[in-house]
């Protein structure tokens, strides 16, 4: 017997969470089966369609690499997801510090652990220190990511006259 609203999440199939790899460079992935594999884990979420959507939104918003580990350490150029701009390219050393991907997979950690406005805070920020310096295209950048995460945050609120229904 499967019931309608399943809380407890019972079910016949595993769950998929929303894995961030324990690597040098950590890979944002979606997950199911046994927690083998070093790295943190988000979730059980209970609609794989909402993992990947949520895998493709912090992809869009923050460039976290998603290419597996055997492709990411033979690379020695950009890959397409660099070309359209959804990867920092870690893979070349020269594009991109590592300290600068180590703070994209922490915002990416901190969004996903519900702390959405502490990101919101540091994104605004680095904005505003980057237009002070005069790195305009560096604080477009930041705006953009700061406008994307408050769209997904209008998404999440719900209104309360349509509970009433």
């Amino acid at each position: 017997y499967l019931p309608k609203y399943n809380v407890l999440l019972r079910d016949d199939k595993s769950y998929p969470y929303i894995f961030i790899s324990g690597h040098k460079h950590p890979r944002l992935s979606m997950h199911r089966g046994a927690k083998k594999r070093k790295g943190e884990y988000f979730g059980p979420y209970p609609d794989s369609g909402a993992v990947r959507e949520t895998l493709h939104l912090l992809q869009k918003i923050f460039p976290v690499r998603q290419c597996e580990d055997t492709v990411y350490s033979n690379r020695t150029r950009p890959c397409l997801m660099y070309q359209i701009g959804r990867c920092a390219g870690p893979c070349v050393s020269s594009i991109i510090s590592d300290e600068e991907y180590a703070e994209l997979v922490g915002f990416v950690r901190l969004f996903l652990q519900g702390k959405d406005q502490q990101v919101l805070k540091q994104l605004i920020e680095k904005m505003e220190v980057a237009s002070q310096q005069l790195r305009f295209e560096d604080a477009a950048k930041f705006r953009d990511q700061i406008q994307a995460i408050r769209r997904v945050q209008e998404q999440q609120y719900v209104s309360e006259d349509s509970m009433d229904d």
